[in-house]
């Protein structure tokens, strides 16, 4: 199930190249990709949830310059 989210996440998403979505879906792979997405993209914020069985399993947010432009 948090593949088939990641999966989707990344298709709605603009496509850029940026890292390799992550193969072990942890909350730290995760959030490392979507920081190495913001790098590549400069995308200015993102909000993430992961739900599995109706409950959130991870959430995260940023907003700001990415980090590579700090």
């Amino acid at each position: 199930m948090l593949r088939n989210i990641v999966a989707v996440l990344c298709l709605a998403l603009p496509l850029a190249s940026g890292p390799a979505p992550p193969q072990d879906l942890t909350p730290s792979s995760v959030d490392a990709f979507v920081t190495g997405y913001r790098e590549a993209t400069g995308l200015p914020g993102v909000a993430v949830a992961i739900t599995k069985g109706g409950r959130v399993v991870h959430a995260a947010g940023t907003a700001g310059p990415p980090p590579a432009s700090r």
